[in-house]
């Protein structure tokens, strides 16, 4: 038997689970945001309230497998394979990924052990579909300014910088589209570098010092933005300033409901 389609968690097939389990179908449910009205004092109401929703995929498989003890055994490996979420690719997206967790395990029926079964999995902690490969943008100095396009149709795509200081560097701001993060009291040496990105686990800002591992969130300033984002399907502007010589590579992935 030979799957219709093919579904990748973390470099592992779901269709290589077992010899006896057939993938049939890949579902998609894209991303969508969903705006509400706040009602104000006097009638009077607002757009202003908005909720996303994420991408969600529906993995449809059955189990050509008679002996019932066989089959669970099949079933909870399926289960264990999309349990701890991770990294999806689908044969029918090539090029784009998905941070996902799972939001629904099959339902098992002793009565009916061959019918179709099916899992779900949810966009988590971004909701949308991302390029695999980044766009990147180089900046060095102790300004500069740049513009990228960002591919894709949906949401804001979450910019990731690797910066590494030339001289002693204590300031910086790095500044993407309309959000801007400010560091203090840095005390680079030359040749430190600093990593600025989201956890994949949580969706959170993370800065640290490249060598060590250690948090640099101490050093951001109260005024600057959560994460740094660039609305997606148009150029966007990227800026360095540092009081220091430095080089700093900027990455943003397409983003796509």
């Amino acid at each position: 038997m030979r799957s219709l389609c093919s579904a990748f968690l973390n470099g592992r097939g779901l269709q290589d689970v077992d010899p006896a389990l057939l993938l049939t179908e890949v579902r998609h449910s894209p991303a969508e945001t969903v705006y509400a009205d706040i009602r104000l004092p006097g009638g009077a109401a607002l757009t202003a309230k908005r909720t996303v929703h994420p991408a969600h995929v529906r993995l449809s498989f059955e189990v050509h497998e008679e002996d019932g003890a066989r089959r669970r055994a099949i079933l909870d490996r399926a289960a264990a394979w999309a349990a701890g979420g991770g990294t999806l690719t689908v044969s029918d997206r090539p090029g784009q990924a998905l941070r996902v967790r799972c939001a629904r395990l099959p339902e098992i029926s002793a009565a009916h052990w061959c019918e179709r079964l099916t899992l779900e999995l949810e966009g988590f902690p971004l909701p949308w579909w991302q390029d695999e490969r980044p766009q990147t943008v180089q900046l060095d100095g102790r300004s500069g300014t740049a513009e990228v396009f960002v591919p894709g149709c949906a949401g804001e795509a979450p910019v990731s910088v690797t910066l590494r200081a030339k001289g002693p560097l204590g300031s910086l701001q790095f500044t993407a589209g309309e959000s801007a993060i400010r560091l203090e009291g840095l005390a680079l040496k030359a040749g430190g570098e600093l990593v600025l990105g989201i956890r994949p686990e949580t969706g959170l800002l993370f800065i640290r010092r490249a060598e060590t591992g250690a948090s640099l969130l101490g050093c951001r300033t109260a005024d600057s933005s959560d994460l740094l984002l660039l609305p997606a399907g148009r150029r966007n502007r990227l800026s360095l300033t540092a009081d220091a010589e430095a080089e700093a590579e900027f990455q943003v992935r397409g983003v796509y409901p």
